[in-house]
């Protein structure tokens, strides 16, 4: 199911002897490995993989975010944008998990979407847990807090270790 996975890259000033083809050689196989995994688990629990999930890798723009998960209600699309230029393999394989994870949250429906408002140039949601609606976060404690986050970061410290045995040849 690797052919559902789209890896881009780009070069990064820490790796700047690095171009893009290696770059991307580089990071491919572990988001590809780990998505593999992650699909294979969907699988067994009868959740179709949806052709419309797309992972890139490339720099995310927001400070300190290794990955973002994002979820069109509309068409349900969802959109993985992961950014490795700091994150060692570890960290990279955890990350992969972790927006995965807020992908099956909203397959399942444990996670969705509300519309708290809308402007003439966007829409802000609320996030739904479990029918329990949530205003964003104010502030980087709220938001490690949040019962979808608490979720995500379970399944990556659970996942490194799948991962791990289903690839023992890969260092992490």
């Amino acid at each position: 199911m690797s052919n559902l996975v789209h890896v881009k890259g780009r070069v990064y000033a820490n790796m700047s002897k690095t171009t893009e083809g290696n770059f991307c050689a580089i990071v491919a196989p572990y988001v590809i490995k780990a998505s593999e995994i992650v699909f294979k688990e969907w699988r067994e629990q009868g959740i179709e993989v949806p052709s419309n999930l797309v992972i890139h890798v490339k720099k995310i723009r927001e400070a300190n975010t290794r990955g973002l998960c994002q979820y069109n209600n509309a068409d349900k699309s969802i959109v993985i944008t992961i950014d490795p230029h700091t994150l060692n393999g570890h960290q990279l394989v955890a990350t992969v998990a972790h927006e995965l994870r807020h992908a099956w949250q909203y397959m399942t429906g444990k996670l969705s979407l509300k519309l708290h408002r809308k402007t003439a140039t966007r829409a802000v949601y609320d996030r739904v847990w479990e029918g329990r609606q949530f205003a964003k976060h104010k502030n980087f404690t709220q938001y490690q807090n949040a019962p979808w986050e608490k979720d995500a970061n379970s399944y990556a410290e659970r996942f490194i270790k799948l991962y791990k045995d289903s690839f023992p040849e890969v260092i992490l």
